[in-house]
């Protein structure tokens, strides 16, 4: 069985094509493209498939890639051919984490309650980034079960302004009283 890859280690070599190409933000947004293509549970079948022939696999990604840059298609070839392609989200996340700081930013994981409208999504990204000083890319989530209001993380820190997390506290207080 292939050894698996390192998210870190491929997120690295990605890190320094972006930086040679002086294109650190495009590259954030190449890997959530090839994200979004994996989310298509046929393709990744195909892709993952050992039924399908490793050419057929190429020439699948040339076609869904197409329209892309073609570093970004050897990437997930690349991938394919060494079976990594589970590990593609997670490599994602580690070269946000060099790309946010060589560009002074951090991102933080939102999850609301609902789809936020572009002016709440740009409220809240000014509001987290006076809070952090730095400049926040939101990277968001929609979860009902939180009610209202959203939950960020932002590197090691948690803003909790949940509906959901001040019922249980309310809930918490009534029964210690």
């Amino acid at each position: 069985m292939p050894r698996k890859g390192s998210p870190q280690r491929y997120a690295d070599a990605i890190f320094g094509i972006a930086q040679d190409a002086n294109d650190i933000a495009g590259w954030t947004s190449k890997l959530e493209t090839l994200i979004g293509v994996l989310r298509d549970s046929e393709f990744l079948d195909l892709l993952e498939s050992p039924k399908v022939k490793e050419d057929d696999k190429m020439t699948a990604i040339q076609e869904v890639l197409s329209q892309e840059d073609p570093l970004l298609r050897n990437l997930m070839s690349l991938l394919t051919r060494r079976n990594d392609l589970r590990i593609a989200s997670a490599v994602l996340e580690q070269y946000r984490v060099s790309a946010d700081e060589a560009l002074g930013q951090e991102t933080a994981e939102v999850t609301t309650a609902v789809e936020l409208h572009a002016d709440e999504k740009e409220k809240l990204s000014q509001t987290l980034s006076s809070l952090i000083g730095k400049s926040v890319n939101l990277d968001l989530k929609v979860d009902p079960e939180i009610i209202g209001g959203f939950r960020a993380r932002v590197g090691d820190r948690l803003i909790d302004g949940t509906l959901r997390s001040r019922f249980d506290r309310l809930r918490q207080e009534i029964g210690t009283n």
